[in-house]
């Protein structure tokens, strides 16, 4: 159970540096010199939902998927994941360092099984 956690707390943080690397606004990165005329400011393709302001920051459509590895095997050959959605939330200006939160969509996470894996480590995502 304590390593099950764990796996998910290293998959959440993960996730969370991940989005927050390629989601931070390019309004609140420091204005470059030169920029080319040809730059474009918004990739429409991805995200496939835009951010959305909020009150106190920037709220982003978000799908956690947790693929476990050896722990998430059912049976011999078939291994399980598990997609939750919701949003992450980033709040720059909450303390010294902002704050990110979670808010998830209400009901149990999908299931999703696959005979498909690498090495007998689980379902190749």
């Amino acid at each position: 159970m304590v390593l099950h956690a764990l796996e998910e707390t290293k998959s959440v943080t993960f996730i969370v540096f991940s989005l927050l690397l390629v989601y931070i606004p390019t309004s609140l990165a420091a204005p470059a010199e030169e920029v080319s005329a040809e730059h474009k400011e918004y990739n429409s393709n991805y995200p496939l939902t835009p951010p959305e302001p909020t009150e106190n920051g920037i709220r982003y459509r978000i799908g956690l998927i947790h693929d476990g590895d050896l722990t998430n095997k059912v049976s011999n050959g078939t291994w399980e994941s598990q997609l939750k959605t919701g949003y992450l939330e980033w709040r720059p200006t909450a303390g010294k360092a902002g704050e990110v939160v979670f808010e998830w969509d209400e009901g149990e996470p999908v299931k999703f099984t696959s005979h498909f894996g690498y090495e007998g480590r689980g379902m190749e995502l």
